[in-house]
């Protein structure tokens, strides 16, 4: 019986637990999405998404006005994320 080589590299970001910014520095590349307009319909929903889908560094907050902050430190996966998410 052969043994199946599995490809799961690890991401050091989420391994240390730093891949969630605390705050949206300034080089990080930042939308604004509308909740009530939005596919997704809360925080959670995004993040779910940006976990499964990325794998750089992010910062994403709600704020009180059906507004959500997104960033990401790599532009080619800000990209990715408007292209899948409208």
């Amino acid at each position: 019986m052969k043994k199946r080589k599995l490809d799961i590299k690890p991401n050091a970001l989420e391994l240390f637990g730093i891949r969630r910014a605390p705050f949206l520095p300034e080089h990080f590349e930042r939308t604004d999405i509308l909740k009530d307009t939005s596919v997704y319909s809360s925080e959670s929903d995004i993040e779910e998404w940006i976990l499964n889908n990325t794998h750089g560094r992010y910062f994403i907050k709600a704020l009180v006005f059906d507004k959500i902050i997104v960033g990401f430190e790599e532009p080619k996966e800000m990209s990715y994320f408007l292209l899948a998410y409208k």
